[in-house]
């Protein structure tokens, strides 16, 4: 039974058994190297029953049938001289531990990753229009299990008012768009914001959260770099370049399909969690900024729960400026944009 289940985790997860065979391989290869290092130094230290004290001069050796002791103006002593052995001994082990302590976490990162087609299957069921399933009937293959994709929003960013202008994987930044811009905190946003931004800022700030801004209006070049850095990042793990390429549009959007190209977004954190990852979601000031933001126009853009219609992973710190009243309505009722645009344009 269990050789079953050995043969089977290594079928599954081939790194991590690996990486097991190599540690213990290891262990074993340090273990023979200590007793060999030790066996040949204790022959150095005298029998008890034949031990005798020895008196010699600075530097002087003196043979005998089993080695030699040397020893500066001291009473050579045989305990002292096996203690020290000990505490070498036990020292010995410190590299050994630290070697596998290391090796074990390896195995530990190794053994959760997934494998990336089971990844990248993930992937493509969120990314929507990266589902090739041109030659099947889906028609015939409705059941329980089977879920329908959401519905597609048909928008014209031209007949919709500014501050709804949907950017996303199906609708990009207008060739015509212009964005004057102003400086809040170091970063740049679009003019007509500049106020409300503020007031949310400082609205915060006297409820006691450390909020901060981070990112905000980006050039299309700002945009292609942070796609090129997450793609390499990716490449690095061992993806393919497609691969790569369909996991960093999870979490970065292509050139001219994010909305920091407009001016109307800023990513805010925590000043005492300033990485953009899930427990960000966590924070007080998160927290606050979620339940609050409506007042000042914004939205949490990407929220939880919603990612196969924005096609993008939930961001607790990414806040977008809608207006007032339309940021109520989509907040309070726990819409994403395009949810609430399909209502709108009703």
């Amino acid at each position: 039974m269990w050789k079953e289940k050995l043969i089977n985790y290594g079928k599954e997860h081939p790194k991590a058994t690996y990486a097991i065979i190599c540690i213990l391989a290891l262990i074993v290869f340090c273990e023979n190297i200590k007793k060999k290092f030790f066996a040949k130094h204790r022959k150095r230290v005298y029998k008890r029953d034949e031990i005798t004290e020895v008196k010699m001069e600075k530097g002087k050796k003196e043979k005998s049938q089993y080695t030699y002791a040397y020893v500066r103006n001291v009473d050579y002593d045989q305990e002292k001289v096996m203690e020290q052995f000990r505490s070498m001994n036990h020292a010995a082990w410190v590299p050994v531990v630290m070697i596998c302590i290391v090796a074990v976490g390896i195995v530990a990162a190794t053994a959760s990753m997934k494998e990336p087609k089971k990844v990248i299957a993930q992937t493509r069921n969120l990314l929507d229009e990266r589902v090739v399933k041109a030659d099947i009937d889906t028609d015939a293959m409705i059941s329980p299990t089977v879920t329908e994709k959401p519905k597609k929003v048909a928008v014209d960013n031209a007949k919709l008012p500014w501050n709804l202008i949907l950017i996303n994987d199906e609708h990009e930044v207008p060739e015509d768009y212009q964005v004057n811009l102003v400086s809040v905190n170091g970063y740049q946003v679009d003019e007509r914001i500049e106020e409300s931004l503020r007031q949310m800022l400082e609205a915060a700030k006297k409820a006691g959260m450390g909020c901060k801004i981070c990112s905000a209006y980006r050039t299309p070049q700002k945009q292609q770099k942070l796609v090129d850095k997450d793609v390499a990042k990716y490449k690095a793990k061992g993806y393919s370049a497609q691969e790569a390429l369909e996991l960093t549009y999870l979490g970065v959007s292509p050139v001219n399909h994010s909305e920091h190209q407009t001016g109307l977004t800023v990513d805010i954190v925590s000043t005492s969690h300033q990485s953009l990852d899930p427990a960000h979601a966590d924070t007080k000031e998160a927290i606050w900024l979620k339940e609050h933001c409506h007042e000042y126009g914004f939205i949490v853009r990407y929220m939880e729960g919603k990612e196969e219609i924005t096609h993008r992973k939930a961001e607790s710190w990414h806040f977008r400026y809608v207006g007032v009243e339309a940021a109520t309505e989509i907040m309070q009722n726990n819409l994403a944009l395009e949810e609430y645009l399909e209502e709108y344009l009703e």
